[in-house]
Parts: structure tokens; sequence; C-alpha cells
């Protein structure tokens, strides 16, 4: 179910709703959670944290965006580094021209 949430929240995001993007992510949160799939919970909580740094909605997001990106970096996934180098490619382009490193 959180893939299905997930799926929603990021038609939300590329259509800019920003609001009801998060509400997604947030039920994917639920779902991950509920499933204990801790690499999809990192990526959905990534999701959401940048739906809010998005918005600016969030002083603290930009640092849980930056902790989900440290941890999917350092396993020892190779789908948990695919998921960080998604989520550095969605900020780069839904912030419009931030470079794709940041952060």
């Amino acid at each position: 179910m959180a893939n299905a949430h997930w799926v929603l929240g990021a038609q939300q995001l590329a259509a800019a709703d920003h609001p009801s993007a998060a509400q997604c992510f947030a039920a994917a949160i639920e779902s991950a959670t509920a499933a204990t799939d801790p690499l999809l919970l990192l990526m959905v909580s990534g999701c959401k944290a940048m739906v809010a740094m998005l918005d600016k909605s969030d002083d603290q997001a930009r640092d849980a965006f930056v902790r989900v990106l440290a941890e999917m970096d350092q396993a020892a996934s190779d789908d948990a580094r695919e998921y960080a180098r998604q989520l550095r490619v969605a900020l780069a382009v839904f912030s419009r021209g931030a470079p794709a490193s940041s952060p």
C-alpha cells in the first residue's frame, strides 16, 4: 500500500499540489512503517521532507532530507543509493534549477 500512496504523492507533487502530496507521503510513511520496509520508509520520508522544503512549511525539513540521503548513501544496497539519487534529481527538478548534488 505504501507504493500506491507514494505514486499518488508523486503525481500530486508533479501537479504542484503540495498539500495533497504531503498527505499521500504521510500515508505512505504509515504503510511502510506497518510493513516494516525500512528502505521504502526512508524513500517516502525523503519525499515528504522534500515537499516541506519546497513549501517552506517546515524549518527542519532540509535537515530531515539530508539525514535520509545520508542514511541511503551509507547503506550497502544499490537500491538505497539509487533512491538517494532519485530524491536528489526530484529536488532539482521541482525546485527548478537547483543542482542535483545538493543537498
